[in-house]
C-alpha cells in the first residue's frame, strides 16, 4: 500500500532504471555482435575475391579451411555469441562443428564487392551506433521514451 502518488513514484523509479541499464547492455550488445559478424563476412568475401581463400580447390580439408577462415581473424559463430551475450544471462553454447558456417553457407552471388562494400558499410554504421550508445547513459534511453510517448 502507498499512501500518496510519490510513494509510487520513488518505489518504481529505481526498478525502471535497473531495466534500462539491462537494455543498454543488451543495445550494445547486439550492436557489436551485428558489427563482428558484418566485418567477419566483408573479410571473408574479399580474401575468395582476392584468392587468397579458394573455396574450389580440390583436396582440400575443411579443417584447412576453417585454418585459412582463422588466420583472416574472423570470429567462430562461439566467440560471435559469446560477444552478443557478455554480461548477459541467457548464453547459449554454441556447436563446435558449426563454428565458420555462418561464412561458409553464404550463397556464392554475395561474392561481390558491392556485397563488401555494403558489410562494410553496416559494420562501420553498427560501431558508430555503438559507439554513441556507450556514450549514452541509460536515464537519457528513458528520457527519449519519454519524450516519443509525450509526442504521441
Amino acid at each position: 500500500r502507498f499512501e500518496k502518488a510519490e510513494d509510487i513514484i520513488e518505489s518504481f523509479f529505481p526498478v525502471r532504471f535497473a531495466l534500462y541499464e539491462k537494455r543498454k547492455e543488451r543495445l550494445q550488445a547486439t550492436l557489436a555482435h551485428e558489427a563482428a559478424v558484418s566485418s567477419n563476412k566483408a573479410k571473408f568475401i574479399q580474401a575468395v575475391s582476392e584468392g587468397r581463400i579458394n573455396l574450389t580447390e580440390s583436396g582440400k580439408s575443411k579443417e584447412a579451411l576453417l585454418s585459412e577462415i582463422r588466420s583472416l581473424g574472423c570470429q567462430t559463430r562461439a566467440e560471435l555469441s559469446q560477444i552478443r551475450c557478455d554480461g548477459l544471462e541467457g548464453e547459449r553454447q554454441a556447436n563446435e562443428n558449426d563454428d565458420f558456417d555462418y561464412l561458409l553457407s553464404m550463397p556464392i552471388s554475395s561474392l561481390t564487392t558491392e556485397r563488401i562494400d555494403s558489410l562494410i558499410s553496416d559494420s562501420t554504421t553498427k560501431q558508430e551506433a555503438l559507439g554513441e550508445m556507450q556514450k549514452t547513459a541509460p536515464a537519457e534511453l528513458w528520457h527519449a521514451d519519454l519524450n516519443r510517448l509525450e509526442a504521441k
